[in-house]
């Protein structure tokens, strides 16, 4: 750990993502294009991996490398996206690859060339959940809403590595937390700001590889994880709350509305995740 453990999974993500945010949008100017400053999430993230890991992506074999280089890679392809402008069909593409992207990165490519039925049933079974997720997540903007609702599900999957004694991918999650936390200072209120193919490659990409890494890595089976990626569904949860769905069809509420209905998720997920990680072994 280069830093104290809150600091350098939270705070330095946070702030460094804050501030690479603004420092775009200013220099882009009042009415330039404030999409490029979407990079500032992916920069706040691997901020947080430095600090918590000691080491950069591709730059020697460091812990959870894989995940570190995955966000990377996302942070130039949808820099690459941004430049060439990107519309649904591409964003559509965009989500779905980068979800196939990071279950395969993660896994281990070099594995997958000669995979085992395991390897093989967990490509499919991750792919197909990451996907689908990525999905929704997608849809979920314009507006700020879809960061918002990864950076509170990154927090639920901090507690829940945090349970199952994998302290390095709840400080992973906490960084993204914090990297979201730090974005979206500048996107108040959050159906104002936009949604562009940067945002969501790293936040797709950076969910789906802490979630394999934690699935793959948990001590007991990890079945609280399946209840996480609901949390994109919020909207549909929110219609089925009578008092949060007053608020969702609100403009100036919504985002807030729908943020207490992914707390439904992301709180069967941590609680399950303490029941297994506290029960005695028999």
């Amino acid at each position: 750990m280069v830093l104290s453990p809150l600091v350098s999974a939270l705070a330095l993500p946070a702030l460094v993502s804050f501030g690479a945010t603004g420092l775009i949008r200013f220099a882009r100017g009042r009415k330039g294009d404030k999409s490029l400053a979407e990079a500032g999430l992916g920069i706040g993230f691997l901020a947080g991996f430095w600090a918590v890991t000691g080491g950069l992506p591709f730059l020697g074999n460091v812990a959870y490398h894989q995940l570190g280089e995955a966000v990377l890679l996302a942070l130039i392809v949808g820099l690459a996206a941004t430049f060439f402008g990107a519309g649904p069909r591409v964003m559509g593409v965009l989500a779905v690859a980068g979800a196939l992207f990071a279950v395969i990165w993660g896994i281990g490519w070099r594995q997958l060339v000669a995979p085992t039925v395991d390897e093989l049933l967990a490509v499919l079974i991750y792919g197909a959940i990451a996907a689908v997720a990525a999905l929704r997540l997608r849809s979920l903007g314009p507006g700020a809403t879809p960061v918002a609702l990864t950076g509170l599900a990154s927090l639920a999957l901090a507690l829940v590595a945090l349970f199952g004694h994998a302290s390095g991918i709840s400080d992973l999650a906490l960084a993204l937390a914090g990297a979201c936390a730090g974005s979206l200072v500048w996107a108040w209120p959050f159906g104002r700001a936009g949604f562009g193919p940067m945002a969501l490659a790293v936040l797709v990409v950076g969910f789906t590889g802490l979630m394999v890494a934690q699935a793959r890595g948990a001590l007991h089976a990890p079945w609280p994880l399946l209840l996480l990626p609901l949390a994109f569904w919020a909207p549909g949860i929110a219609q089925r709350l009578p008092i949060v769905d007053k608020l969702a069809r609100k403009k100036p509420t919504k985002p807030l509305a729908l943020l207490l209905a992914a707390t439904l998720p992301c709180a069967a997920c941590v609680a399950l995740a303490w029941l297994l990680g506290t029960r005695p072994h028999l």
